[in-house]
């Protein structure tokens, strides 16, 4: 879906919407992040790369590769849209009140493996390779013996 820029509220970003993004940021497990202003907006950055930003109240902007944005909108067009001046870049709106918190931290953890330097995504990578999975192991059945007869 495309909404025109000028039909969207100039608000600044709201309290409520930061702290939804921030927890979402957190959420992830993802070194790095940290909250910062960018373009004089609240925004979600890995060593000063944006990945999400609480660009107006009720809409937040994320990194996504046009391919994936395209398919965004096309499947949950209530949730995500596109603007003219965000046609042809790689970055998703969605708006707040439409995206859980656990859609959000996905598509944070999503810009984060795109933006992030090399030294950190190396680093998730050994620590996920290294982390034993939490699977309980099933035990064998225990094998029936035949009693001999005499």
């Amino acid at each position: 879906m495309r909404v025109v820029d000028a039909t969207l509220p100039k608000q600044p970003a709201t309290g409520d919407d930061v702290a939804k993004m921030v927890a979402a940021g957190k959420a992830t497990g993802l070194p790095g992040i940290e909250k910062s202003l960018w373009f004089n907006r609240q925004t979600l950055k890995v060593r000063g790369k944006w990945l999400v930003c609480a660009r107006q109240v009720g809409i937040y902007v994320m990194v996504c590769p046009l391919p994936e944005k395209e398919t965004l909108i096309e499947s949950a067009p209530d949730v995500y849209f596109d603007t003219d001046h965000h046609t042809g870049r790689p970055a998703v709106l969605a708006f707040v009140d439409k995206i859980g918190t656990e859609e959000l931290a996905s598509r944070i953890a999503r810009a984060w493996h795109i933006q992030a330097p090399k030294d950190l995504a190396q680093q998730v990578q050994r620590r996920t390779k290294t982390a034993k999975p939490k699977v309980a192991a099933k035990k064998a059945p225990k094998k029936k013996t035949k009693a001999k007869s005499r």
